[in-house]
């Protein structure tokens, strides 16, 4: 039981130091492949068991090692943020996995912006126009196609790795720059690069064939750029660690309520073991 209870707070560590670590540049992959496989882990160990079942043993087994030796709670979760940090580390650099998709992340204050090249001057540049009656026609699963803020993207490859599943075939052959803004992070924008082909040509006979934005869309646009650009979808790191610390508080309270020797029937004890 006290080793349960210790993962589970070594676990809560290794969560947090995630996210610290996509908080700062040099750091900012290795703390996107740590929430990949903390938030993805259920998707982890079916694709990939075996480095899903090295990653955890040597976490489990290094929290352990450190506990027995040190006796100390705060060492082993310690050591095991530590360990759990290099494994994951190895395994990137040994690329045991997809993480070529999971690690090229690239920040962005706003959805209207691009880090690196912007895609759409690359699209300008190096790639032919591509006419909206031909983005219609590749709407199959064996041959998707869809538009990304005037960017022709093929996603046939990709579809089936979808991390959101299927759902992305739904929009083979239409313009999805508004549902792409508003599931994915803006700093998803810079994976787009490998999936653009073109860019839509915006030429009057094809824009007859082109849904017409309502004003609606537009004022919904608008109005999720400002709150973006103001801050208000940022994770509040402040907000997880009060959070995790009342979990925790809590916590100890119930087990202290539960061992502590107390007057028999007491209400205490009553309340601790609800």
């Amino acid at each position: 039981l006290a080793f349960q209870f210790l993962s589970v707070l070594a676990g809560i560590a290794y969560i947090c130091a995630g996210n610290l670590c996509r908080r700062w540049g040099p750091t900012r992959r290795l703390g996107d492949v740590i929430t990949d496989r903390t938030m993805r882990a259920a998707h982890n160990w079916a694709e990939w068991p075996v480095r899903s079942l090295v990653e955890t043993g040597t976490w489990l087994l290094s929290i352990y090692a450190s506990s027995i030796l040190s006796g100390s709670m705060l060492a082993a979760m310690g050591c095991g943020t530590l360990a759990g940090c290099a494994i994951v580390s190895f395994s990137t650099v040994l690329r045991w996995g997809p993480e070529s998709q999971t690690s090229q992340v690239a920040h962005s204050s706003s959805p209207s912006t691009f880090q690196g090249p912007d895609l759409r001057q690359k699209a300008s540049r190096d790639f032919k126009d591509i006419k909206w009656v031909e983005v219609v026609s590749h709407n199959t699963p064996d041959d998707a196609w869809l538009v990304v803020d005037d960017v022709v993207l093929d996603v046939t490859a990709f579809a089936p790795h979808h991390p959101g599943g299927s759902i992305i075939l739904k929009f083979a052959g239409t313009d999805a720059s508004d549902q792409f803004a508003a599931f994915h992070r803006p700093r998803v924008r810079a994976r787009l690069n490998q999936f653009a082909i073109g860019k839509l040509d915006k030429e009057i006979s094809d824009a007859e064939a082109m849904d017409k934005a309502s004003s609606a869309t537009l004022e919904y646009r608008a109005l999720r750029e400002r709150l973006w650009k103001e801050g208000y979808f940022e994770p509040s790191m402040r907000y997880f660690v009060v959070k995790a610390c009342i979990g925790f508080g809590l916590a100890v309270l119930a087990v202290a309520l539960v061992l502590v020797p107390l007057p028999p029937g007491s209400w205490c004890r009553c309340m601790g073991a609800g």
